[in-house]
């Protein structure tokens, strides 16, 4: 079932989203979603990578409120950009709630 939320949430990506790249066999990276724009996703990426993909329980409880989690800088991808990097890797998805 979370598949198939995430093979959806990937095509309509929405504030607060956390999207969480798998970069090699044991480090995973973050992006969480700022704004959509149309085709257009706003986004920050993480300061830090893990050796795994936490929880959501754990990404609330510790990540989450790490104050430099997350970088300032704002960077963007169209949509087509985001849909190529699912199509080469594994890629989980967060629904934040706020």
């Amino acid at each position: 079932k979370h598949k198939d939320f995430v093979k959806d949430r990937i095509n309509h990506l929405k504030e607060n989203d956390v999207i969480v790249f798998k970069q090699s066999s044991s480090e995973y990276s973050f992006a969480k979603v700022e704004e959509v724009k149309n085709d257009t996703v706003y986004f920050v990426n993480s300061n830090y990578s893990l050796n795994q993909i936490p929880s959501l329980t754990d990404y609330i409880d510790g990540i989450e409120e790490k104050e430099d989690f997350f970088s300032e800088e704002v960077y963007l991808y169209s949509q087509k950009e985001i849909d190529s990097l699912n199509s080469i890797g594994e890629i989980d998805i967060f629904e934040l709630k706020e």
